[in-house]
């Protein structure tokens, strides 16, 4: 059987969160979007899943591969949950904890990776690697306005002051707290 063509993807993708427990100081997990655009030569019904698999820029390990064991029967790859859409384009992959512990503890904060996505066909078998896109996994932020009170509509607030925030014990010390007046 005639291998699918792989995705178009950007080569740069949006940053992803790496959920930790403020408790804890415990890695929960991540989710992944990638945006992509079906390949011409590739119709819908062919494709069974995506395969996904992410490694560091600096040292160049995997922490997600194809080697996760794609099961033929659901087109899934065990220990990532996947969400995707070939109409829109978009696909979700989530990693936890409790189901890939190796991946989510190789995960840091401030970290740049290389991601490829692939179609998985109907019977399991994976397609060609797309290009590389290059992703970082930062620290999930804090937005807050100052002086706003959700149960008013604070019409007369001469002032707003919006601030984004990243933890400071977790977070990405390259990541600015940055503030706007408007």
């Amino acid at each position: 059987m005639a291998r699918l063509y792989p995705p178009v993807i950007e080569e740069v993708l949006p940053a992803f969160c790496l959920t930790i427990d403020r408790e804890t100081e415990e890695k929960i997990g991540a989710s992944i979007n990638v945006s992509f655009n079906l390949n011409r030569a590739v119709a819908n019904a062919e494709v069974g899943g995506l395969a996904i698999r992410m490694r560091t820029v600096s040292t160049n390990r995997y922490v997600l591969s194809e080697d996760l064991n794609v099961n033929p029967s659901t087109g899934k790859s065990e220990g990532v949950a996947l969400t995707y859409n070939l109409n829109e384009g978009t696909a979700t992959f989530v990693i936890t904890a409790e189901n890939n512990e190796d991946a989510v503890n190789a995960l840091r904060i401030g970290q740049f990776y290389r991601v490829q996505l692939a179609f998985i066909g109907l019977t399991g078998d994976i397609g060609y690697w797309s290009t590389v896109a290059t992703i970082k996994c930062v620290a999930k932020p804090s937005v807050t306005i100052a002086n706003f009170n959700q149960s008013d509509a604070n019409i007369f607030s001469n002032e707003i002051i919006g601030e984004y925030i990243q933890n400071t014990t977790s977070g990405d010390s390259s990541e600015k707290v940055y503030s706007y007046r408007f």
